[in-house]
C-alpha cells in the first residue's frame, strides 16, 4: 500500500491553493499553466508548500500533486485541500494499476577529456555510457528536427553520451525520477571537482556554471520498442557548456580516482544516505546554471538545508553550524557571516552584483557547501541520523573545552553505572 501523503496544515494548503487558483490559466486547447512560471519551477512552487519526504518519494509526491493541479479533469477556479487530496489519491490508486514499461534517456553529459565514467546502477535507473550509434545519431536528429534555431554542434567541448534505462507507467512521467537519480551521480561527479574549486576562475563577464559536468542541452525518451516518445524530447533553455579547460595528467589522474570513489560513497546505504542523495540534487542543480549570482543564492539555500534550518530560525545559525567544521572558526565566521549579508542583500533588497562580484562570492560559498556535502555523503563520522549530525554541529568549544566536557560526562556516567 501507498504511503498516505503527509500535508502541512489545511490552512496552509488551503492558502497556497487560492495562490494557484489566482494563478493558473487554461487555454482553448486545455493546456494548463501557471502565470509567470515555467513548467519546471512547478515542482519547486509545490514542494515548498507540502512536507515532502525527501528522495524518490518526493519526486513521486511531486508528480502526483502536479497530475491533480494540472489535470484536464480538474480545472475549477477555486478547490479546496481536501478536493487536492482526494484527486491525488484518485491520481495514485490509477496510477498504481498502471502497467510499466520500460524506457530509455538518451542525452549526454560534458566532461574534461580523458575522464571516463563507468556503468552506474540505483534502484530506479541503470545509467550507462556505451550508446549505440544509430540511436544517438536518431537522438541528435530529433534535436535538429525540433529544434533547428537553438541546435549546433560545437567542438569547444567534449560530450560523453549515455542512455539511462528506467520504468513507469508513461515516459514522461518516469523522466523526472530518472532525472532525480541521474543527478544523485551527476551530484557526485560534480562534488568530486568542485570540493578543489576554492578561488574564483576570472573569466569575467562571461557566465558559464561553475559545474565542469552538465547534462547536454538535449535529452530524448525512448520507449521499448525504440520509438521516440511523443513531447518526449526536453530542451533546456537556459543552457550553456562549462569551461572545461584540458587537465594535466597529474590533476586528471587524481580527479579520475575522486569520480570513482565519490560514486562508490553514494552506492552504499548508510543512516544520511536518502538526505545526501537529496542535497546532491540539489547541490548539482543549484550550479549547473550559468547565472551566478542565481547560482549562489541557491547555493545558499543548500547549505541552509544541509544545516537543517528550521523555518524561522535565524540564518546566523547557519553560520555557527558550519564553522564548527573549521578550526578557524573566528576567520569562518567572518567570511560566512559576509556572505550571508549579500545574501539577504539580493533577495530582501534586490540588490545586484557585478558579474565579477558575483563569481567570487559563489566560488567563496561554495568551498563551505562542498566540504559539509561531503561531510554526509561520506557520513565518515557515522551519523545514525539527522538530529545525530544536527547535534554534532551544535556542539561547540574548544578541544580542550570538549575534552573537559568528556571527563565530567565520563564521571558523570561511572557514577550513574554503581549500584545504589
Amino acid at each position: 500500500m501507498p504511503k498516505p501523503l503527509k500535508l502541512k496544515p489545511r490552512s496552509e494548503l488551503d492558502a497556497f491553493l487560492r495562490q494557484i487558483s489566482a494563478e493558473r490559466t487554461v487555454s482553448a486547447d486545455g493546456e494548463v499553466k501557471l502565470k509567470g512560471h515555467d513548467w519546471e519551477d512547478a515542482p519547486t512552487l509545490i514542494a515548498s508548500y507540502f512536507s515532502l519526504d525527501c528522495g524518490a518519494d518526493m519526486q513521486q509526491m511531486e508528480a502526483l500533486l502536479r497530475s491533480a493541479l494540472f489535470s484536464g479533469e480538474y480545472l475549477k477556479q477555486e478547490f479546496s485541500a481536501s478536493e487536492l487530496v482526494d484527486a491525488c489519491e484518485k491520481i495514485r490508486a490509477k496510477k498504481s494499476k498502471q502497467r510499466r514499461s520500460e524506457f530509455k534517456i538518451v542525452s549526454a553529459i560534458t566532461s574534461y577529456s580523458g575522464i571516463e565514467f563507468s556503468k552506474f546502477i540505483s534502484s530506479d535507473v541503470h545509467l550507462e555510457f556505451d550508446v549505440p550509434e544509430n540511436l544517438w545519431s536518431s537522438h541528435i536528429e530529433q534535436a535538429k528536427k525540433h529544434f533547428p534555431d537553438a541546435y549546433q554542434v560545437s567542438t569547444k567541448y567534449r560530450r560523453v553520451p549515455y542512455i539511462a534505462t528506467f520504468k513507469a507507467a508513461t515516459g514522461i512521467e518516469g523522466f523526472e525520477r530518472a532525472r532525480y537519480e541521474i543527478d544523485v551521480w551527476r551530484g557526485a561527479v560534480n562534488l568530486a571537482s568542485n570540493i578543489v574549486k576554492h578561488g574564483r576562475r576570472s573569466f569575467g563577464t562571461d557566465e558559464v556554471p561553475l559545474n565542469n559536468f552538465v547534462n547536454s542541452k538535449f535529452s530524448s525518451v525512448i520507449d521499448s520498442h525504440g520509438e521516440f516518445v511523443r513531447s518526449g524530447l526536453f530542451f533546456y533553455t537556459q543552457w550553456r557548456p562549462p569551461r572545461n579547460h584540458s587537465l594535466r595528467k597529474e590533476a586528471r589522474e587524481r580527479l579520475q580516482t575522486d569520480i570513482e570513489r565519490y560514486v562508490e560513497l553514494i552506492s552504499r546505504r548508510h543512516a544520511l544516505s536518502e538526505f545526501s542523495r537529496s542535497m546532491l540534487v540539489k547541490y548539482v542543480r543549484a550550479t549547473d546554471t550559468p547565472n551566478w549570482l542565481y547560482s549562489f543564492t541557491e547555493l545558499w539555500s543548500v547549505l541552509e538545508q544541509i544545516c537543517c534550518i528550521q523555518s524561522g530560525q535565524d540564518h546566523k545559525k547557519i553560520v555557527e553550524r558550519v564553522s564548527t567544521l573549521y578550526e578557524d572558526k573566528a576567520h569562518t565566521k567572518l567570511m560566512l557571516d559576509h556572505l550571508r549579508v549579500r545574501r539577504n542583500n539580493i533577495i530582501h533588497k534586490g540588490y545586484e552584483e557585478k558579474s565579477d562580484t558575483s563569481e567570487r562570492i559563489l566560488f567563496q560559498l561554495n568551498r563551505y557547501v562542498t566540504q559539509a556535502l561531503w561531510l554526509i555523503v561520506s557520513n565518515g563520522l557515522e551519523f545514525s541520523s539527522k538530529d545525530e549530525w544536527v547535534e554534532f554541529l551544535d556542539t561547540t568549544g574548544s578541544v580542550e573545552a570538549l575534552r573537559a566536557k568528556k571527563i565530567m560526562l565520563d564521571k558523570a556516567i561511572k557514577f550513574r553505572r554503581q549500584d545504589p
